[in-house]
Order: C-alpha cells, then sequence, then structure tokens
C-alpha cells in the first residue's frame, strides 16, 4: 500500500471511529458553532496539517508522522454541564483513537499504524457552545 492510501485509509479510520461516537463531521469550515444547528451538534472538523518523513537510507521501512487537528463543537445550556461535556468529549477521543482502532479495515493484515499521540485539549467556550480542540500525532511504516 503506497503511503498516500494509507493516510487515507488512516484518515477514513478516524472519520468513521469518531462519527461512531456521536460526531456529525460538517463538509465545510466554521470558525465558530454559532451558524450550526442545534441537531448537529456535537459536531466534528478534522484537518490534515501534513506529515513528517524520516529519513532512511535502506535499512528498514521508513517511518512517516502525520498531523491531524480535531475540533468538537459542543453546546449545553449550563456552563457546568459544558465542563462535563467537554471532559467527556476529551476521554472518548483519547479511548477510541488508539493504534488497534485505526489498523483495521484496508489496515488489518499490514498493521501499519504503529503509534498514536494526542496532544493536549483546548476548550474554549463562549455561551452556551464550546470549541474544543486538539492535535492528533499518527505514526504508521510506509511499505
Amino acid at each position: 500500500m503506497s503511503g498516500a492510501l494509507t493516510i487515507s485509509a488512516i484518515t477514513e479510520n478516524m472519520l468513521e471511529l469518531l462519527g461512531r461516537q456521536g460526531l456529525f463531521f460538517l463538509k465545510k469550515a466554521h470558525d465558530d458553532g454559532a451558524d450550526i444547528p442545534a441537531s448537529l451538534l456535537p459536531a466534528g472538523q478534522l484537518f490534515y496539517r501534513g506529515e513528517v518523513f524520516d529519513a532512511t537510507y535502506g535499512q528498514r521501512p521508513t517511518y512517516v508522522e502525520a498531523r491531524y487537528s480535531l475540533k468538537v463543537i459542543l453546546s449545553e445550556r449550563s456552563p457546568d454541564a459544558l465542563i462535563q461535556e467537554e471532559q467527556k468529549w476529551c476521554h472518548r477521543i483519547r479511548d477510541v483513537l488508539t493504534v488497534d482502532a485505526l489498523n483495521v479495515k484496508s489496515l488489518e493484515a499490514s498493521r501499519l499504524v504503529s503509534r498514536v499521540a494526542i496532544d493536549a485539549f483546548e476548550a474554549q467556550s463562549s455561551g452556551d457552545l464550546s470549541n474544543l480542540s486538539c492535535d492528533v500525532l499518527v505514526r504508521y511504516r510506509e511499505n
């Protein structure tokens, strides 16, 4: 499987895993959640930020680190409920984005994904809306 096919499969698996958790992925970028219908919340946005390629000298397969930004837009009526929802989503995302979870479908046989790291979560709240964001790093091996 080429690097382009691998990263495409990783992205598809991430979207599916997070979608199963209840995130509705938006088809266009929104700066905030003000113009998103309440029926589509919690909403997710996954952005591909690029890849870092390890130098290779003909020894073993090259490793690549793919970088993503994940944003979750939440809405709750009270500040206390919003805080609890933010905390729940932080742990839910961390629990679902794992090496084993990403090595499915076309990646199952090769198990190319070897590491998933989620950087610190950051929440920015305004009224009854919150934008929860984190960076996700996925390390995979090229064939």
